[in-house]
């Protein structure tokens, strides 16, 4: 780090807090005031650079580029949560930047938590008013309040043209999309579906599923503009009911089939066996289109264990057991009808996935928190009333445990634990002294500890009342 390098900000952070961290000094490094700020003297007209340490210490003093960092920074930003509530390394970056004189340019951005108790950190004074990304309607009101309280101007003047800004953005992507759209005469969107899904009733699951990650596929912005590259994957044809071969054979099918650009074939023992997935085939490869058929390998470990007899057996496909994942296979099948390396489009699904999981498991743990409070009052009650044992399993359910290490942690439900086990801490004493102690068992049904040492004793204790049982 350079020595007389001036930071606009210093994100302080705990390491468990790190995405919010980088996602933070993303938008900060790439923010844009509003033009209507152009030419305005007393505000500065970008936030860079922002300093964001990797690597958060353990104790004692601080680094010493983290000091110098600290000196040559402006503002302090705090991400506040439960986790940085009890970091060492935070707490001792506010100290040193209270005690540099620059406590009034310290700004919490409040990620998780429901009060300044649980995630302020002890040197910051809780009457600071911070961003939050709960109570301000979300991360981007959030962090336009943050970018309002750095430059010293009205939150209304840069959130009402953000939201302007947004709305005319999409407004222009709108018109772009429609114009391609109109314009597009390399790609036949005249027709009715776009692929239709063979598969034998047996598989209707796979069918289901595959039909539903189509339908709802986004092509990365990366190839928002790109004119040979169609944008989406509609319609996709599934019939319900396998339709049985012969003269029968349903006139609706066989106009989706004239009418189709790809086929997809789930290949399982079922469909390998399936008359209807072979007509299906069949007619489709007589249109001329056997180019454009795609297996889609859910079951078997040789082709001929799942190609219908119409189907090539050098037909490359997605095959969910070779390619590691039902999602990887799925992502092989699309590069192929879209004519795209699969690189450019798994890269970008990978970051999005991540991104939805990371959602997913921001409102599954906001909600488990949520319960682990509510517990943690029942807990408590069920101590004073001296049912210690029933509290303390009922604790367990809302505490990371190792069969739930991802369970969120509160400091709620971990006082309620230590409020149940308070009069049941027993010391059991017996062995000699100064003979290792080298075994510790808990009985199975949990109501005795068996303890074995080098002084050639056995010994056999009560949980519940800490007593010598036998030895």
């Amino acid at each position: 780090m350079e020595q007389d390098k001036e930071y606009f900000a210093f994100i302080s952070y705990s390491n468990w807090d790190k995405e919010w961290a980088i996602w933070l000094r993303h938008e900060l490094e790439h923010y844009h005031l509003p033009a209507s700020f152009n030419g305005c003297p007393d505000v500065r007209q970008n936030l860079r650079p922002v300093f964001c340490d990797i690597d958060e210490f353990v104790a004692g003093n601080l680094p010493e580029q983290i000091q110098q960092a600290l000196v040559n920074s402006q503002n302090l930003i705090v991400i506040c949560s439960l986790h940085s509530a009890n970091s060492v390394a935070v707490n001792r970056e506010v100290e040193e930047f209270v005690a540099m004189g620059k406590g009034d340019h310290i700004f919490p951005f409040i990620v998780e938590g429901d009060s300044p108790n649980e995630y302020f950190p002890k040197s910051l004074d809780h009457n600071i008013i911070g961003s939050d990304v709960n109570w301000d309607g979300g991360r981007d009101a959030a962090f336009i309040k943050l970018v309002s309280g750095l430059l010293k101007v009205k939150f209304n003047n840069l959130w009402n043209r953000y939201e302007l800004e947004k709305a005319e953005e999409e407004r222009r992507l709108r018109e772009q999309r429609d114009m391609l759209l109109r314009e597009r005469s390399t790609i036949e969107q005249d027709k009715e579906y776009f692929v239709f899904i063979s598969y034998s009733s047996l598989d209707n699951d796979w069918a289901i599923w595959l039909r539903n990650e189509l339908e709802h596929y986004h092509l990365p912005a990366s190839f928002n503009g790109r004119t040979d590259v169609r944008d989406n994957l509609r319609k996709v044809f599934r019939d319900r009911d396998e339709l049985s071969a012969g003269p029968e054979w349903d006139a609706q099918v066989q106009k989706a089939l004239d009418n189709m650009n790809n086929l997809i074939v789930i290949c399982s023992p079922h469909s390998a066996e399936s008359d209807a997935v072979n007509k299906e085939i069949e007619t489709f490869i007589a249109l001329g289109k056997e180019n454009h058929i795609y297996p889609f390998i859910v079951e078997g470990d040789k082709p001929k264990d799942c190609f219908p007899p119409a189907l090539k057996h050098s037909k490359l496909g997605g095959d969910i057991k070779k390619d590691g994942s039902p999602n990887i296979a799925f992502i092989k099948i699309v590069a192929g009808m879209l004519n795209v390396s699969f690189s450019e489009l798994w890269n970008r699904y990978e970051i999005e996935k991540a991104e939805e999981e990371r959602k997913i498991r921001e409102g599954r743990d906001k909600l488990l928190r949520a319960q682990s409070r509510f517990t943690s009052k029942t807990v408590l009650e069920l101590s004073q009333l001296g049912n210690n044992h029933l509290a303390r399993r009922l604790c367990l359910e809302t505490v990371p445990t190792s069969e739930h290490p991802d369970y969120p942690y509160t400091p709620e439900a971990e006082s309620a634990l230590r409020a149940t086990m308070k009069d049941t801490v027993f010391t059991f004493g017996g062995h000699l002294k100064y003979k290792e102690i080298f075994t510790v068992q808990f009985s199975p049904d949990g109501k005795s500890v068996v303890s074995a040492s080098k002084d050639n004793t056995v010994k056999v204790w009560d949980v519940n009342t800490g007593r010598l049982d036998s030895q």
